[in-house]
Parts: C-alpha cells; structure tokens; sequence
C-alpha cells in the first residue's frame, strides 16, 4: 500500500517523546465513526488516538472499520461488534481492552504477561463452552418434533422488537431455527488470536458447582418470556393487529417440551459461561488492574447510547407500540430498554476510569420521560450512576448543556445534549464548567455549501449496490475574503487531505441516491426550496369556509338527489387539503400517470403536530434539518433544493460534515444513509476537541505527573459480587 492510499492509521507507534502528548480514546456506541473522526483530525499539541470503538450495529462496524485500521498485521480490528450488555464487571471490560489493544498495538510483552495469566487457556475453555452450545442447538434443530414445534412460529414475530431484544439477550439468531450469534458475543473475536505462547500457562480451576448461578440465569429467561406473554394479550392497530397473534404462538412455542429444552440448553450454557468469565477475572484482578493502569490506560471515553428511546418521534412510537403490545424494546424502568444502556457506559467509566468522557445524545435526553413504573430524568440518573462508581464520593465533575451543531460551522439544525466530565482525582471543578464556554456562535453555514462541488451523482442500482469503487469528481472553491469565516472553515474541513497525504481528495464515494418514484417526482417538481407538506395547508383560508358553507347548504337544503350526492362527495375533499389535492390530480392529468400515491388519505390527512414535515424540499439559503436515521428507510424529508431527486449518500454525509475522503462503500444504500443519519457530526466533535486542548493548557488536565499519579488503581471502587 502506498502513502497516498493509507487509511487513517489511529495506532502509528511513535518514540516517547511523542508519545507523551498521545491520548488513547474510546468510543463506545461509536457508529460509524463521527466523534472518534473529530477528534482524530485534531491538529494540536494533543493527539487522540482512537484505540477501540464498539457497536452492535453490523453495518455502522463495517464503515468504522474500513476507515480506522490498526497495526498492519493485527488480527483484531480497531471498531469491534459487541453487545455490551454482556459485561457485567468493571475487571472484564478491563481484560476486554487490553487483550484488544495487545492486539491492535501489537503489544508482544502485554500478549505474554496475559498468557503467564492463562488468558489462553481462558479463551480455550470459553470457546469449548460455545461449541457444546453451538452442536446442542445443531442436535435441536436436527430433531423433527423440535423442527414441527419451532415452524409454528410466524416469520413475522422475529421482527418485533421484543423478540429481537428477548433474542439478543439470549445470544441467539431467533427461536425458528436457533443458532449461536458469536458474532456480536465478547470474547469470540478473541478466539483466532489464541496462539501457541512459549510463555507457561496456567491452568484454570476445575469448573465449580453453578447452581445457584444457574437459578439467576434462569430467572432472566422467564422474565423476559413473562413480559412475551402480557404483551401477547394486548391488541394494536395496523400493521401491528397481528403481533398478539404472533406473540401468543411464541409463547406456545417456549412453554412446549421443545422449549423447555433449549430453555435447558441456554441456561447451563449461559451460567458456565458468565462463571467461568467472573472467575477468572476475579482470580486474576490485581494483575489486570495493573496492567491496565501500568501499560494502557485510556484517556478519554467519547460516545452515548442508542438515542432513539428519547428522541420526539420515538417516544410516542413506543407509548403507543406498548398500549398494542408490540413493547417495542420497552423496560419498566427505563421505557425504553436501549435507554439502560447508559448504565452500561458508566461500566465501562468505572473500569477504565478515563481522565475525562463526553457523552452525547438527542436534546430530549435531558426532558422527563414517562416509563411504566414513574417518571425518569436521564440526566440526574446519569450523575448519580457517577457519584455511586465512588461509593458516595463524587468520581467526576460533570456539566451538561445542549449544543446546536449549526453554531460550530455544520450546515444542519442539529441539537444534542451533551455532558462533560472530568476525572476527580484532578480536583479541579471549573474545567467541566468550563467546557462548554465555546464563545460566540458561528454564523450559519447553509446547505448549499455541503452541496458545492460534486460531479453529477448516479441512481441506485439495486444490484450493484454501494460500490467502493463508485466515485466521481470532486473540487472545492477558493475560499474568499468576503465570505463569512464558518463558509471558509466548513469548506477546509470537507477538503481535508486523508491522514497520510498531503493533497485535497480529487474524488469521493457514495454520490448515489435512490430513484423517486415517478408520481413523487412529478408532484415534487412544483415545490419550491424550503417547502414541507405542511406548508400546502390552507385550513384558514376564509375561500376554503365560503366553500364548505355553500356545499354542506346544498346538501342540507337541495331537493335534486343527484345534486345533493355530488355536493356530499365534494365535501368530503373541500378540506386543509384542497391544495395539495389539486397539485396532485394535476400531476396526474399532466403526466399521463398511471396513479398517484400521495392522494391517498393516509398521506393527505398529515399535517401540523402529526408529521406535517415528513415530506419537505430542503432550503439552500440556511442550515439543513436534522438528518435522521430514518432517512435510510425514505427520503421523503430531504428533497434536493433544485432537483427532483432526494439528497444522495454523500451529500447527506456532507450536511453531516463528513469530510470527502471518509469512505461509505462498506455499506447498502439503506445502511450508508442510516448510520449517517445516526452519527455524529465530525466538525462537532472537533470542536470539542480543540476546547479539550485549550483546557489542558490552562489547567494541566492531562499532565504527566497527574497520569503517573493515576497508574495506581482508585480506592474508590463499586465491587460487582457474583455467586458463584
């Protein structure tokens, strides 16, 4: 590979001099990659480093990863798949970084020191583990009583998201024909890696007795197929009438003798595994902790959890999927069970114990959220999850504000909340207040710069999908003295060279959008820049009142029949939506076409505070709206300002201020716009960056002294017991 083909190399070892000034980095839930992307391009005295990422989106991992690349010859990658669900102590997550950094960062003397442990043997033994699990389901499925049992359950009901979620916590594919999801389980990635040391193992103990541990495993099980049948009672609307039917043959399935034995299989399985796991961490604590404070201690932790349970289009989805009894991932505590994933964030805080962490999530994430079982306030949870990590003493000093992605040169109104924290052990509390003094805002930078400079896109073609090597031209304007210095920054930052080379990218992937359907392209063409669906509304339109008097007289008071059926008829139609109607009829009798969609009253009754802005031909002239991972399922909501076609890949990318030479073609089309949408912006993250230099230099945050004095372990320290 030559030098101008270089991926971004977050994990180049440097002599020590340098390396004194290099900050390791963790982003957990970390997408595709926007904030550790922000912080790596970071020109400063401080260089962070992005040392692991972890999701358990498949599609996010694979873009992360095809633009992060560890040391040539690792045979980990830098963004891992994982449910972190699945660690439940702060010495594994520990034992998790550091096997992966031993890895990644090629650390041979590390890689012996966790043999001289009997990591290996560790690995070995969990991998055996598997296997008998992955032939006791392969002799499940084998059997035709389980087979004929498992058939009745609908191909619908995997797709509910409380049997994605019952599925996921089992570690499992689904219930039809039941399979071992290594793929997003922690420690199975770790299983190739198991080498041949000439550093003596050291066995570990015989397996001891798990009953006990067996009944705790078990009560997850029968909990969450407790919650599968009270939803199996309930009724829902729509495309969700059918869920308590499937729900119920489910349930069918999981009381049965074939039920009862892969409910056998998992338990054993599940308490082995989270013994063997807890034992060896346990047995081997103080030579972890060591490790880890002495030779590869993390700096600073980026990230937050799936946003969707807080967001203002999620919440109502999922009041109203659970009063059907979809329970769409729903938890009594927390309402939405991806919202308790924060709890598993402050674990990963409390074991690595970073010198400062940034949080983000949606602008609602700071709003009460009503769950079944009361009412939670996300961020005072939050802080006390922090202060608990102590024992009651506070462990990080922690503020919290909303930040709009538009004020740091982002061409897109894009709130989030976001909360700073700064280790204790500095004992200095202004810097966390201090953070968020970013000064004046910038001044708007609007959509059409994100759309300057790109050759002519291409359709979707849904066969070849998103090709890597599907580029096309791109060029950037010289920036002049008159236009505003947000234009100037955000256009440097789009055109910046890939780490590694020193000219601007000349050509970029993913300028490829999805086909409109014929009658949505026809109707979109008479809609102006900066236009919603809701726009076209004219309930107070006194022409529209005189209307509906006159016909509703005529059906009251004519005596022709066929007068008064026809004037009935047109009432119905004279309402708020008369003038999308005749946009629409129009598109029709022009057009020649076949039928148009949108006439239908599901779409034509939307409008005002029931997603009147679904669909919208974006503005030029001013920020774009806040791209959403909806837009991987339509684009309805991001037409083009001048053409009749919906924003492509890379120009959403762009909104989202991902600079050219971040590569999309890992992804399909519905992922690529996904994980986009899901993300966040790089520009954003740089700027908070920068604003974490400027308070080193200030205060010292990151001082050598501080990082020697940290190497031993916190006296403060949450124990997690286990029986075993």
């Amino acid at each position: 590979m030559t030098q101008t083909e270089r991926p971004i190399r977050t994990n180049s070892r440097k002599n020590s001099s340098e390396t004194k000034s290099e900050l390791r980095v963790v982003d957990l839930f970390c997408g595709c990659g926007g904030l550790a992307l922000g912080f790596a391009l970071h020109r400063g005295d401080l260089k962070f480093r992005t040392v692991l990422g972890v999701d358990n989106d498949v599609a996010a991992t694979k873009v992360f990863n095809d633009n992060f690349r560890p040391e040539e010859g690792s045979r980990l990658a830098i963004g891992r798949l994982a449910d972190v669900t699945w660690f439940s102590h702060p010495d594994e997550i520990r034992l998790f970084y550091l096997a992966h950094i031993t890895e990644t960062e090629r650390l041979s003397d590390v890689r012996g020191e966790l043999a001289d442990i009997g990591f290996p043997r560790f690995l070995e033994e969990l991998k055996a583990l598997d296997d008998e699990f992955s032939l006791a389901l392969s002799d499940l499925n084998s059997r035709d009583d389980f087979s004929n049992d498992a058939e009745q359950i609908p191909l619908q009901a995997s797709t509910l998201a409380l049997v994605r979620s019952f599925a996921g916590r089992l570690g499992i594919t689904n219930f039809r024909r039941p399979v071992i999801d290594l793929g997003k389980l922690p420690w199975t990635e770790e299983y190739r890696c198991i080498t041949d040391e000439a550093v003596p193992r050291r066995l570990l103990t015989q397996r001891p007795a798990i009953a006990d541990l067996a009944k705790s495993v078990a009560s997850q099980w029968d909990e969450s197929v407790e919650q599968l049948t009270e939803a199996s009672g309930k009724s829902g609307r729509g495309q969700h009438a059918k869920n308590s039917e499937r729900l119920k043959a489910l349930t069918i399935f999981l009381q049965s003798a074939s039920g009862r034995k892969l409910r056998s299989h998992w338990v054993g399985w599940k308490a082995a595994r989270d013994s063997l796991r807890a034992r060896f961490c346990l047995e081997n604590r103080e030579a972890i902790r060591s490790l880890y404070f002495a030779r590869a201690r993390a700096h600073v932790i980026l990230g937050g959890p799936p946003c969707k349970g807080f967001s203002r289009i999620g919440r109502p989805v999922i009041e109203s999927l659970r009063d059907q009894g979809a329970h769409a991932w729903s938890h009594k505590e927390f309402g939405d069970e991806r919202n308790s994933l924060m709890i598993q964030y402050v674990l990963f805080l409390e074991a690595l114990q970073p010198d400062v962490f940034l949080f983000e999530n949606v602008s609602n994430f700071q709003s009460a959220l009503k769950t079944p079982n009361g009412c939670l306030n996300a961020p005072d949870m939050l802080v006390q999850l922090l202060e608990d990590l102590s024992a009651g003493e506070v462990h990080y000093h922690v503020k919290h504000e909303l930040v709009n992605a538009r004020h740091f040169s982002v061409p897109q109104d894009r709130r989030r909340f976001i909360m700073f924290g700064l280790n204790a052990a500095k004992a200095v509390s202004k810097p966390a207040r201090a953070f968020f003094e970013f000064g004046a805002p910038a001044q708007d930078v609007p959509l059409s710069q994100a759309l300057l400079g790109l050759g002519e896109p291409s359709v979707f073609d849904p066969q070849g999908g998103v090709k890597a090597d599907h580029l096309t031209a791109t060029s950037y304007l010289v920036t002049t003295a008159h236009q505003p210095k947000s234009y100037s920054r955000y256009m440097r930052w789009i055109a910046t060279a890939k780490p590694g080379t020193a000219d601007r990218p000349t050509e970029t992937d993913a300028h490829i959008y999805r086909q409109g359907r014929e009658d949505d392209v026809a109707f979109i063409r008479f809609i102006g820049p900066g236009i919603r669906w809701m726009d076209l509304k004219v309930g107070k339109s006194p022409t529209l009142a005189e209307l509906q008097d006159v016909l509703a007289g005529l059906v009251d008071a004519s005596t022709d029949k066929q007068l008064r059926n026809r004037a009935a008829e047109l009432l119905k139609k004279v309402d708020d939506s008369l003038m999308l109607r005749l946009l629409l009829e129009h598109t029709v009798a022009k057009g020649r076409l076949s039928e148009q969609h949108l006439l239908l009253d599901s779409y034509l009754k939307n409008g005002g505070s029931t997603h009147g802005d679904w669909l919208e031909r974006l503005s030029a002239s001013k920020p774009c709206r806040t791209i959403v991972a909806h837009i991987g399922k339509d684009t309805y909501a991001y037409w083009h300002p001048f053409e009749p076609r919906a924003l492509t890949i890379r120009e959403a990318a762009r909104v989202q201020s991902f600079p050219d030479f971040f590569k999309f073609g890992a992804d399909g089309v519905v992922d690529a716009y996904s994980v986009i949408g899901n993300a966040v912006p790089p520009l954003l993250a740089n700027s908070f960056a920068r604003r974490i230099e400027e308070l080193h230099e200030e205060y010292c945050i990151f001082h050598d002294e501080v990082l020697e004095s940290m190497e031993a372990p916190s006296r403060h320290e949450v124990q997690l017991v286990l029986t075993i």
